[in-house]
Parts: structure tokens; sequence; C-alpha cells
């Protein structure tokens, strides 16, 4: 029966030499392998900090993998924090980042290797692997194994150290492998790094060096698809141009890490990891292996980290429904959107001052009309109107009091006029919604169906009332905000609030489409790998240095404020349709023209009848008085 033994010894050692001689027998302690091991982990671990998993596993009967492991132990005591674990190794502990294995052969590191799992080790951390026996047949295949199985899980960052296959050395081998090399990818072929000879290792290398920091331009696979302004994707001879928000991150660290592009381009969207473990879209690629990075407004979900690894987010997005725009105002109720509301009721109320000023001093004398209108005013309601429209009085008063207020009513209509004509051109062209009042149960109470993409359809199956009404989105998202132009439409889209301001900003000739006030959440911007990528790490060391730097933020702003092209920017010629109130109100003042002088006619030949009536009547009675 195998021995079964879990110790845990934080900075004191728990352990003593008779408890060691009664288990395994007194150790001799001066084996070089185990001074090899002592001397990395006072060189690294100890340098580091560090609090070490040792995990150890025999194949056979022999005991000397434990003399070994408890030879370590001793060696260590009371310099570092240390956790140890044999044959069973631990389910639930926090991941530990630096790991020591203790192995015989080949066989008892494939048991722990099949048990290694993202809860026990940090795949990104360090691994220092000790074989206690030499290896039968050939060394180098079964290290190359050892080696393809770690970069298999995307370990990098491991050292095998081994004594050397001559009986009578005592000298000990550090192997390592570089997945990237100036003539070789994905190589796992092991490299002799150093070797501890007479206490201490001849060339002093750095133990753990970084092997992903230069790729040495080996291709990566890059899954991605046209999607501004997140990415931008020019076909151009012989290469592919990116940029865009994703494509200038992607571009910084494709210059940083030094690897050649290769582009998937045959997933159109995100995707979604379904429950049974298959995924759909970009996400599959990553998941089956077929990408090394997707990069493309992938907002972060919970769920995804269970299959793929995500980098840390660089961004945050508000998820929102865009709207179909409103209706917009006709073109009689442009004539007056010019001013707000204030500055039409202060022009209305100095009309009715001035014609009640007029009207009260009319009850005066002669002289303060004078003073007031003046002299020679015979109609002063119709000059304050003729005034107003630019029309000029030819029969000025004589008194001063009476010019400064011709002069002040001249000025401050000649100021209106001018800003009311300058900025209509402006507002006869624009297409102003009218103002409205939206929630997301409003929608569903008019009959609204909410298009979503196809990895946010999950969010919705909690609510049986909205998930009715929820479809896929058939269509590119650029084709639903065409659509959303017309005001009829009854359909709302599920997108950020990015997506709609680049949008908004690239048509400013067309209604602009909002959103709804309630935002649904916010959507972190990650980029994913596949599950234990050595290029987490690395990457979100680089992802930090652009938002320090403010490089995110300034991309963001470039794409979202970036000059727009002349066709949404140029002011098309005024149409019938934009003058079309214009019309309708000088048509309505004509026909209001005609009926009053039609009114004048008859008017006046009523008079002149009541008039002759009035004087028949007369004439017979004066007569017979002058018989």
């Amino acid at each position: 029966m195998r021995i079964i033994l879990g110790l845990l010894i934080l900075v004191a050692p728990l352990h003593t030499e008779g408890f060691c001689e009664d288990l395994f027998g007194k150790p001799t302690y001066k084996t070089s392998l185990s001074e090899a091991v002592v001397n990395v982990i006072q060189k690294f671990f100890t340098a580091n900090q560090a609090d070490i998993q040792i995990l150890s596993r025999k194949s056979g009967d022999d005991f000397s993998l434990l003399y070994l492991v408890n030879e370590i132990l001793f060696r260590i005591r009371g310099a570092i924090s240390y956790m140890h674990w044999h044959e069973h190794l631990p389910k639930r502990i926090m991941p530990s980042t630096y790991n020591m294995l203790v192995v015989d052969d080949y066989r008892s590191f494939q048991r722990i290797y099949e048990r290694l799992s993202k809860r026990s080790v940090n795949f990104d951390g360090y691994f220092l692997i000790i074989i206690s026996e030499n290896l039968e047949g050939n060394m180098e295949a079964t290290l190359n194994r050892i080696f393809l199985d770690c970069y298999n899980r995307y370990i990098t960052n491991v050292n095998i150290l081994i004594r050397r296959a001559d009986p009578d050395s005592e000298i000990i081998d550090m192997y390592t492998y570089f997945p990237f090399t100036e003539t070789q990818c994905q190589d796992t072929q092991p490299v002799l790094h150093d070797s501890f000879v007479d206490g201490k290792f001849s060339l002093n290398v750095t133990i753990f060096p970084n092997k992903v920091r230069n790729i040495h331009r080996c291709p990566f696979t890059i899954v991605t698809w046209h999607n501004p302004p997140h990415m931008f994707i020019k076909n151009e001879p012989g290469r592919y141009i990116l940029d865009g928000i994703d494509g200038n991150i992607l571009g910084i660290i494709q210059r940083k890490l030094n690897f050649s592009l290769r582009f998937d381009f045959s997933a159109a969207n995100r995707g979604n990891i379904l429950q049974n473990g298959t995924a759909t879209g970009a996400l599959a690629l990553i998941l089956n292996g077929h990408g090394n990075i997707t990069i493309c407004a992938h907002g972060y979900v919970f769920t995804r980290p269970s299959r793929i690894s995500a980098s840390t987010n660089y961004f945050s997005a508000s998820v929102v429904f865009a709207i179909p725009a409103r209706k917009c105002y006709s073109s009689f109720e442009k004539l007056f959107f010019v001013f707000k509301h204030a500055v039409w009721y202060l022009t209305l109320g100095t009309y009715v001052a001035a014609i009640i000023l007029v009207a009260v001093a009319r009850f005066f004398s002669k002289k303060v009309v004078n003073f007031i209108i003046g002299d020679r005013n015979d109609s002063p309601y119709l000059n304050m109107f003729t005034i107003s429209t630019g029309v000029p009085v030819y029969r000025l008063p004589k008194r001063n009091f009476a010019r400064y207020l011709l002069m002040v009513w001249t000025l401050s209509w000649l100021v209106l006029r001018s800003a009311y004509q300058g900025a209509l051109f402006h507002y006869l062209q624009k297409s102003e919604p009218r103002p409205q009042v939206l929630t997301l149960m409003s929608l569903l109470n008019n009959g609204f169906t909410l298009f979503v993409p196809e990895d946010c359809l999950p969010w919705f199956s909690d609510f049986p009332e909205i998930r009715r009404r929820v479809a896929l989105m058939n269509m590119s998202l650029w084709e639903y905000f065409e659509k959303m132009q017309d005001p009829e439409y009854k359909g709302v889209v599920l997108t950020t609030d990015i997506q709609i301001d680049y949008y908004n900003h690239r048509n400013r000739n067309k209604t602009q489409i909002k959103s709804l006030e309630e935002r649904m959440f916010s959507s972190p911007q990650n980029i994913f790998y596949p599950k234990y990528s050595y290029l987490v790490t690395t990457i979100d060391l680089i992802i930090q240095d652009c938002l320090s730097g403010g490089l995110v933020t300034h991309w963001v702003k470039t794409f979202l404020h970036e000059p727009a092209s002349e066709s949404s920017t140029a002011h098309n010629p005024i149409s019938y349709f934009d003058l079309k109130g214009a019309f309708w109100l000088t048509s309505m003042l004509l026909l209001l023209c005609i009926l009053i002088f039609f009114l004048e006619l008859l008017t006046w030949k009523m008079r002149n009848a009541w008039i002759v009536k009035i004087c028949r009547r007369k004439i017979p009675v004066n007569n017979r008085n002058v018989h």
C-alpha cells in the first residue's frame, strides 16, 4: 500500500530528523540534486517571497523519491513557506503560482499532470520539475514529451532538474524549452539551460526567462471581423491593414511581441458558449484550437472563463437598446423651432407691451402722443410690424424721444431677425425628432420586437415576458440602423452606446439614432484566448501600459469624433419639402389678405348703401317742410 502523506508547513517545520528516520530511514542530506533544488529555491523562490506548492508522486516501490523529498524539506526548513502534497493532490485551494514537482519517471509525472487543474495551480506560474532517478532509454525524448505536455497546457515557465546520465557524475543539469526562436516555432525540444557543478550553477543564467516576450515573427491566428468603430479591416494587395479601437490595440500587441498575423474571418460574430460545452461564432474557433486570439468588442461574461481565458478589460461600454427615429417636426413647425419658447414669449410680450403703450398714449393730449409716438405717425401699429419685418419707415418723428424709441425698436428687431434668418437655413434641413419618453415595457406593450446578438440571448432567459419578444439578429447592425430611419419601424436592436455614437457621427445628415434611457448593463471589453494561454499575463502588461498612457481613451475619442465624410456633413440644396412650411404660411397669409380685401369691399359697399338709404329717407321730409 502506498504511503499517503499531506503536510502543510508554514515558515516553521513540523518534522524532525527522528520523524524522517522513523518513516524512511535517516537521509544523508548530501546529494547534489537536493543541493541544486535548494539553490534554485534560494535564488528565485525566496527572492520572490513565494509560497511553494510541492507535489510529489512515485511510480515504483522504491523509497528514493521520498528520501529526496524529505531531504529537500529538511534543507529549506524555516527559510520559506511551503505546502507538500504526496499522492493525493488538493482539490479546493487557492491556485499556486510557484510549484515544484518531484517525480521519479515520466509515469509519475503523468499522474500529477493529469490531475492538475486551474483550482490547484496557476498554469501561467512557475514550475520546477525534479526527476529523482535516471531516465531509462532516450532521455532527450522523455524530456521532450514532458515539455510537450506542458506546452499543450500553455506552461512555458518550466525547468527540469535531473542528474547527468553518467553514473559517476554528480553534475545536475537544468533543462528547459524555448517555444519561439529565430529558427523554430512551437518547439518543445529540451535545451540545456545550466548545470549545477561543485555547489553552484556554472552559467548563472536567469532561472525562468520570459519565453513569450519575443515571438520571433511566428504566426498567430487572429479571429476577428469588420466591426466599426472597434475593428476596421482594409484589404490591400498582399496584406490587411487594421484600424479602430481594437485594431490599434492588436497592432500594439503585435509590435511588442513581434509575431506575424494570420487572420480567420470565417466568424462574423462573437458567438456564445453553450451549456453542453460547444460554442458558436468566434468563440468556437478559439475553443476548438483554430485561433490564438480573438478581439472585436468582446464583452466579458462570467460563464466564458470556465472554457477560455480572458485578458484584463481595456474599455467599458454601456449595452443599450437602439430605438427607431421618432417622428420629426414638420417644415411648418421648423419655422418656430429656431428660437426657444422663452425667446418667443419675450418677443410676443414686447409686441403686447408696445400695443398697450400706443393704446394708452392715445388717451393723453396731442403733445404727449407726439412725444411718445411722434407727429405724423398715423399708423403706429402698422409701422411696428413693418419695422420688425425689415421694411423702412419713410416718415420719421421730429421729437428726440420718439426717435430714440424708434431706434431701439429697429435695432432690437434687426438682431432678432438676423439671428432667425441665420439659423433658419440650418433648421430647415435638419431632421429634428419630437421629444418622447420611452421605456422597455412601453416598447413591449406597443408591439416592438427586440433584436439581440447571438451571445446576448441567454441574458433574457430569466425574463419570460421579455424573452417572448426577443429575436435573433439576422442582419448587420448598420442595416438595422438604416431601417430605424423609418419612424414606423417596429423593432429595436441591442447594441452599445459606442456604436450608436459612431453611426450618428458618420451620418449627421440623417435622423439621429437614439437609445433608451434605461441602460441594460455595462460591458467590459476583453481579448479572449484558448484556456490557460501563455499570452494572458504578457498581453495584460501591454494593455496596462496602453491604459496608463491614455492610448485607449485617445483612440476612442479619435474614432468617435473623427472628421466625417463630405457626404455626411455637406448641406444639400434646399428643396421644396424644406420650404413647404414657408409656402403654406405664405398661402395662408395671402388667403387672409384676399379675405380682408373682399370684406373691405363688402364693408365699403354696405356703407355707401347705408348712406344712400339715409339720404333718401331725409330728402322727402325736407321737401315737405319747404313747401
